[in-house]
């Protein structure tokens, strides 16, 4: 039996209070209530884990500027003119990440 279910079922079945099944488990009273009221409003769908991952990545660079991006350092790649070694898509996407400059306005040094 799951974790999750074991608390819930503390609460449903054998009637403890939040509190009394967080000191039991080791675990805070919110996630008691929050876990419990979750089962109340879905059910046995409470039991399974949630994705942690954010539902949109709001600064999140352009598709057509990745795109861009790709051809251009695919293109240098062929020329032989690229400062970094050929990679795959995977981590050569993951540099394309736009990072403000360090003397950016926004940002701050300490």
């Amino acid at each position: 039996m799951a974790k999750y279910e074991t608390l819930i079922k503390a609460v449903t079945v054998h009637h403890l209070s939040y509190g009394e099944v967080a000191a039991r488990y080791g675990v805070s009273k919110t996630l008691v209530h929050k876990l419990h009221h979750r089962w109340l409003a879905e059910g046995d769908a409470a039991f399974e884990p949630r994705s942690r991952r954010p539902q949109t990545t709001p600064n999140r660079t352009a598709v057509p500027t990745r795109e861009r991006v790709i051809a251009l350092r695919d293109e240098l790649i062929g020329n032989g003119t690229d400062a970094e070694a050929p990679t795959s898509r995977g981590p050569a996407e993951r540099t394309l990440a736009i990072r403000p400059h360090p003397h950016h306005p926004r940002r701050r040094h300490r």
